[in-house]
């Protein structure tokens, strides 16, 4: 997991009507620079209130997660998915949760950014930032908390703000590809592991492909389905992995079928 400087910290609550509880995992250790934590507040301060009202209006369609609320969720991995254990920590951040997606333009010319859902997604929150002046980190992270509290089945998540912003952009390439070179199980798999992943977090993090679209894979339908129940969070992106082909009108990601095969490190984790 990837921590930057913060100036104060205060845990927030997402709270959902069918919002569940899901375990949580082990957290390794990892050796990074000395960094001061101030004093957590007591309370999560009252501006994320008002920025979760406004994010949960948006996210939620009759009853379920949207399309915006999906985005929001790429955005977010793709902000968060560039840290790297192996790269260097320089302050104020060192890739990772640090708002960079939204600071930083030229990272949004990169093939994984460059579609209508991240550039939407952006658009809103930089709206929401500018309305509430939160900070860039903070807000992708809270975000992220919210679509998955929008999606029946989702499960609530702490979410401490008090992140640092970095304008810099992220490293390159440490997003995995759908399609082509990388997208193998083993390179994947190393790829998670340089950020801090075990095999079984892996698995459970392919689990927000519950509630994905494809809409930058010339190789689907644009805007593809990855699972049958595309507006909740449930179970069933595993089922249908593991059959032997998809419900009609599902799409699958290479990345996915190489990850989900029985017999691999991570494979043998969709069955517990």
């Amino acid at each position: 997991m990837h921590f930057t400087r913060v100036v104060s910290t205060a845990a927030c609550i997402i709270t959902s009507a069918h919002a569940l509880s899901f375990p949580s995992f082990d957290i390794p250790s990892i050796n990074l620079p000395s960094i001061k934590l101030f004093t957590r507040q007591s309370s999560c301060p009252a501006v994320w209130s008002s920025v979760s009202a406004d994010l949960t209006s948006a996210f939620v369609t009759n009853g379920e997660c949207n399309d915006l609320a999906r985005a929001t969720l790429r955005l977010a991995f793709h902000d968060m998915g560039t840290f790297s254990l192996s790269a260097p920590f320089t302050a104020p951040a060192g890739g990772g949760a640090d708002g960079s997606l939204l600071l930083n333009d030229d990272e949004m010319t990169r093939p994984e950014n460059n579609n209508d859902p991240v550039k939407n997604s952006r658009a809103f929150l930089l709206t929401l930032q500018t309305k509430h002046s939160v900070g860039a980190a903070d807000l992708v992270a809270f975000a992220a908390s919210t679509a998955v509290a929008s999606c029946p089945g989702g499960p609530l998540v702490r979410t401490v703000v008090g992140r640092r912003d970095s304008s810099a952009a992220a490293a390159p390439r440490l997003l995995p590809p759908g399609f082509g070179a990388g997208a193998d199980h083993d390179a994947i798999l190393a790829l998670f592991r340089d950020k801090g992943f075990s095999p079984s977090e892996l698995s459970a993090l392919m689990g927000a492909h519950s509630v994905a679209r494809s809409f930058d894979q010339p190789q689907l339908p644009r805007g593809a389905p990855l699972d049958s129940s595309i507006g909740k969070f449930d179970v069933k992106y595993y089922e249908e992995m593991l059959a032997a082909s998809p419900p009609a009108g599902v799409g699958r990601l290479d990345s996915d079928v190489n990850l989900s095969k029985p017999g691999t490190t991570v494979g043998d984790q969709f069955k517990r």
